[in-house]
């Protein structure tokens, strides 16, 4: 019997986060925070950070916006949706207090 589909396309996970940040100094202190926050994970460091979760990876890659502004690129890749899912509602929520924090910090 042939199958057109791939089984393990069906059950795999791939999403993209974006943030910007105003200077270097918060940028770098954001990757920090990124680092702390999946402390007990796999990282590697070069050329950009990468962190390995079973059967995934989360990437953040560093652009330089048409504005001077620098932009932070955070790209989930995993084999199986539903620890992908996890690993993305936890990096949403982290994101989220990032950017609250840096909205009171201008207060």
């Amino acid at each position: 019997m042939k199958h057109d589909q791939n089984l393990c396309d069906q059950h795999s996970h791939h999403s993209v986060f974006q943030m910007s940040f105003s200077c270097s100094e918060k940028y770098d202190q954001f990757v920090n925070w990124l680092c702390d926050e999946f402390y007990f994970f796999q990282q590697d460091h070069d050329p950009a950070l990468t962190i390995y979760f079973p059967n995934g990876k989360l990437w953040e890659k560093r652009v330089v916006g048409n504005d001077s502004t620098l932009l932070s690129k955070l790209t989930i890749e995993s084999k199986c949706k539903i620890f992908g899912s996890k690993i993305e509602k936890k990096l949403s929520a982290f994101l989220n207090h990032i950017e609250r924090y840096h909205k009171l910090s201008q207060i």
